[in-house]
């Protein structure tokens, strides 16, 4: 548990505290989306690998996948949730790099002779 702890103060927190019972890293105009985890986790739900945007610890937007369950007692009964995120910004920015490269060769009309 403390190596999550660091983790997570690590990528988004902006002090050193550890967030109590609040989306510390929630991006502005991004809410709604908060509200609709939260929804499926209190009904039983999963929310799987969601492609959203947070804030790091230096005010950065961080492009993250995201992975929210829900967390049971022995009766079944919900009291918590277990939060997955993975941070995909270089994933994201080599994938829109490699569209653009994409894009170019497709709509070329001269030949592109590479040296390998």
């Amino acid at each position: 548990m403390e190596y999550q702890r660091r983790a997570h103060l690590r990528l988004f927190s902006k002090r050193g505290d550890w967030p109590q019972h609040q989306s510390v890293a929630a991006v502005r105009g991004r809410e709604q989306e908060e509200q609709e985890i939260l929804e499926k986790i209190r009904s039983g739900g999963r929310a799987d690998h969601i492609e959203t945007v947070r804030l790091s610890k230096t005010g950065a937007l961080l492009q993250i996948a995201l992975a929210v369950s829900p967390i049971r007692d022995r009766n079944g009964v919900i009291v918590g949730a277990s939060h997955v995120a993975r941070e995909i910004t270089d994933r994201r920015r080599l994938e829109a790099a490699n569209a653009q490269l994409a894009a170019i060769v497709e709509y070329s009309q001269d030949a592109i002779v590479s040296k390998v």
